[in-house]
Order: C-alpha cells, then sequence, then structure tokens
C-alpha cells in the first residue's frame, strides 16, 4: 500500500510540477480560463443593467404625428418624463423612418382620435416600432404602459361623470404574495453561472490532462514509464490527481472571480438581491468537490485515444460540449426538481448551484446525493483509463 501511494504520489507531484513550469499553459488554463469569464460577465451584465436603469429614469423622447388631437395625452405623458417630439413634413412617414433607423420608436395619432374619445369609442394611436431592435424594448414597454394607465384613468373619469364609481367594475382584485427567495430575480440573470462553474473545472486540468497522456506518447516518453516494476493503474491515478489539482484550483478562482465582480453588478438599483451568500459558496464547492476527479478522468480516457497532443485537442475539445446541456436544459425548459435528478452527475451539481444562488435552503440529502453520484462516476472513468493503461500500444506513438 505504501509503494503504490509513494508511486502515484511521486507522479502526481511530477506532472504537477511540469505543467507548472509550462508558464504559457498555466496562464490559459488558470488565469484566462477562471477569471475571463467573470470579468467579461461582469462587464456585460453591469452594462446592460445600467442601461435598464438609464432608460427607466431619463426622459424619453417620442417623435409623434399628430399631436395636436391629443394634447391631454401629451400633458400625461409628460408628467411621466415622455415627451411627445413632432414630426416634420419630411418624416411623415413613420414606418420608412423605423425602417431606415431614423427613429427607435413613434406614435401616430389619427386625426379622429378626439371624435373617438368623445364619443366613448375606443380611439387608436399607433405605435412604430422595430421588435429586432433589443435596445428600444424597454422604451416601448415603459410608453405603452403609460398610455395603458392614462386609458384606465380616463376610464375611471367617464365612470365618475355618470355617478359610477369604478371600482364597481372590480367585483375582483387580486393580491399577489410572491413567496420567492430573496435571491430570485437576481438569479435569473445568473442562470449561467452553473455552467461556468463546471466549464472552469473541465478547462483547469484540460492541458495537463492531454499532455500527461497523449503529449507522453507523442514524445515517446510512456515506454521507459511503462517498464517500471509498478503497478499502471498507479501512474494513471497521479496523472488524473494532478489534472485535478489544477481543475480544482481552477474552480477556486472562478468562484473566486464571480463572487467579487458580482459586487460591482448594480443589483439594487434593479430591485433586486444577491441571496448568494458565503454558506451557500460552501455548498457549491461541496457539491462540486468530485467534479475534478470526473473531468480529469474523462479527459484521461480520450486523451488515451489521440496518437498525439493535436489529435488530443480535438477529441477533449468535443467534451466541452457536456456542460452546457444541463444548463441548457434548465433555462430553456425548466423543471421541477426531483430527488433522483441530484444523483445526475453535473445536472445534481446545476440544481444546487442555482438553490444555492437563489438563497434556498440545500438539504444534506440532495448534497450527499450530488457527491456521491458523481464520485461513482468518476471512479468508474478512473477505472476505464486504468484499463486502457494495461494496454501496450499505448506507449507507441504510431
Amino acid at each position: 500500500m505504501n509503494t503504490w501511494w509513494h508511486v502515484i504520489r511521486v507522479v502526481w507531484f511530477k506532472e504537477a510540477l511540469d505543467n507548472l513550469r509550462d508558464r504559457r499553459s498555466l496562464l490559459s488554463s488558470l488565469l484566462m480560463g477562471p477569471l475571463l469569464g467573470p470579468i467579461l460577465f461582469g462587464m456585460l451584465m453591469s452594462y446592460m443593467l445600467s442601461v435598464e436603469l438609464e432608460q427607466a429614469q431619463s426622459t424619453l423622447e417620442v417623435p409623434v404625428l399628430g399631436a395636436e388631437h391629443a394634447p391631454a395625452l401629451a400633458e400625461w405623458l409628460a408628467a411621466q418624463d415622455i415627451l411627445l417630439q413632432p414630426v416634420t413634413d419630411e418624416q411623415a412617414d413613420l414606418a420608412r423612418q423605423i425602417r431606415e433607423r431614423q427613429f427607435k420608436l413613434a406614435l401616430e395619432i389619427p386625426a379622429d382620435y378626439p371624435a373617438q374619445l368623445a364619443t366613448g369609442k375606443p380611439a387608436t394611436v399607433q405605435l412604430y416600432y422595430d421588435s429586432t431592435q433589443q435596445k428600444t424594448r424597454s422604451q416601448r414597454r415603459r410608453l405603452e404602459q403609460a398610455i395603458e394607465r392614462y386609458g384606465q384613468t380616463v376610464a375611471a373619469q367617464r365612470l365618475l361623470l355618470r355617478g359610477v364609481h369604478p371600482q364597481l367594475i372590480q367585483p375582483l382584485r387580486v393580491q399577489q404574495r410572491d413567496q420567492a427567495p430573496k435571491g430570485s430575480d437576481a438569479a435569473r440573470l445568473l442562470a449561467m453561472l452553473p455552467y461556468f462553474f463546471i466549464m472552469a473545472v473541465f478547462v483547469g486540468g484540460m492541458h495537463v490532462a492531454m499532455d500527461a497522456t497523449a503529449g507522453e506518447r507523442e514524445r515517446n516518453s510512456l515506454e521507459p514509464l511503462f517498464t517500471l516494476p509498478v503497478p499502471r493503474w498507479a501512474l494513471m491515478l497521479g496523472k488524473i490527481l494532478a489534472a485535478s489539482q489544477f481543475a480544482l484550483f481552477s474552480l477556486l478562482l472562478n468562484m473566486l472571480a464571480f463572487w467579487v465582480s458580482l459586487r460591482f453588478i448594480p443589483l439594487e438599483a434593479m430591485d433586486m438581491k444577491l441571496a448568494w451568500t458565503p454558506a451557500g459558496a460552501v455548498m457549491i464547492l461541496l457539491a462540486m468537490l468530485p467534479m475534478p476527479l470526473l473531468a480529469s478522468g474523462l479527459q484521461t480516457l480520450i486523451a488515451a485515444q489521440a496518437k498525439s497532443f493535436r489529435e488530443a485537442q480535438t477529441y477533449v475539445s468535443l467534451l466541452m460540449f457536456v456542460p452546457i446541456v444541463p444548463s441548457l436544459i434548465l433555462m430553456i425548459a425548466p423543471v421541477d426538481s426531483a430527488d433522483w435528478m441530484y444523483w445526475v452527475p453535473i445536472l445534481g451539481q446545476n440544481l444546487i448551484i442555482n438553490e444555492a444562488v437563489r438563497g434556498e435552503t440545500i438539504t444534506l440529502l440532495h448534497l450527499f446525493s450530488a457527491v456521491l453520484g458523481t464520485l461513482l462516476l468518476a471512479v468508474l472513468t478512473a477505472g476505464a483509463a486504468a484499463g486502457v493503461y494495461t494496454r501496450e500500444k499505448l506507449a507507441l506513438s504510431s
């Protein structure tokens, strides 16, 4: 037992030391991978929320055709910081102005608007916009809501003039009592967080796993290694542990970078609260502990099928799609979590990360299921890699 552990430890430290000397790979796997994602994510989210906040609070100027037909509406909108700007005769074709990107959105008030309003008929206003322009969606929604509130005010005034209280046409009232955790709104913005965490694991140890197998095979250094009187599974396990060490360090850097970057996102200005607590971060880390072993085992197993480092890169890069699948499923088609889902590797980690970000209580049963399910698959993967290491042709590069 001591001999086996000595072999595992020697191989582990040797592979780790060799990759620490490779500064280019170290920079790519442990700095660019874990840190670039959180930095870009934080900058993008800060920009998006700042734009939304600015558009919600700033004065909105809307080009309008026929503003003279609705002075009361214009006055109401001005009180909501929405100013109607009359267009010139050259700009009267609002549809063309929108298509040519001269206007972001525009309003047309027909000449029969006052007559319709006076007779109690629904008065029509036309709103021109381009639905493909995402930046105008919040502005359009703001204008539509303001016009809708104006219509409700006019309706209430009509009822009062006829001696009818507006509440008589509202026999039912729904009082909304949202019981969602305090971090649910922010969690929707952080739906891709599980993908970033899991991807950091796969990227962090990828270079080590490929170099320790396909790289050494290409350099013809596996053949003398296999002549040593030591179990080959011990050699394999030492290489997997070295890759897992880098993958775990990549995960820690990624989590720390996200923890810092999220503090600079103006969530409070959008009435959102981040419920990711230190206790939640510990739960995420515990659930993710077996993931470096699983990722490194899979990468070692796949890299063992390649005859060169470049060929291994091609094969292992396809493995990067694995973390995407559960995240996309939970984002596109949200499902109610069941106990069995936590046993599924990667899916269980996705569920626990989402719960931690929302501020929900993570049960020990779910945490145990996610850890044990992933650990069992990691052991099976390591066993399969050990079987590959028993083949003599693995030592040959051709």
